[in-house]
């Protein structure tokens, strides 16, 4: 880790002088949607519920509250949002960009910078990217 000192400013600017490899703003989109893979909403979905089985501290009429949660669940478009956003956040992530919403505004970080991009333009990437990962076009 960079201290943050005028020397550890310095080296990080001219580390990031040196790295011709950032992508533009909507590179970042392109090649996010390029890399988006098909997933198994409802596994992931109920992945919290079935952590909390595991639960040696729950008692059994809780553990049955749950299990009827499981046997009773059905996805909802609000899963597949937040399933979507989750996906998209952390693939990213491991490219080491960033995406975030303050306010009205939606962010992208190339590595170098931040960069407000058009609302319209992020949720139709958001359809697309959901469509990739299984999501039905009228779901």
């Amino acid at each position: 880790m960079t201290e943050i000192n005028k020397d550890g400013f310095k080296n990080h600017v001219e580390g990031m002088a040196k790295n011709t490899e950032l992508n533009s703003h909507d590179g970042i989109l392109i090649q996010l949607l390029s890399e988006v893979k098909a997933i198994d909403f409802e596994k992931r979905a109920k992945a919290s519920l079935e952590a909390k089985l595991k639960d040696k501290n729950l008692n059994s009429q809780q553990l049955l509250k749950i299990q009827e949660a499981l046997d009773n669940f059905s996805l909802n478009e609000k899963h597949y949002l937040i399933i979507t956003i989750e996906e998209i956040s952390d693939l990213a992530k491991r490219k080491k960009w960033g995406i975030c919403k303050n306010k009205e505004f939606i962010y992208l970080y190339n590595g170098a910078f931040w960069k407000s991009i058009d609302k319209e333009a992020f949720q139709k990437f958001l359809g697309e990217a959901s469509q990739k990962m299984g999501v039905g076009t009228y779901t």
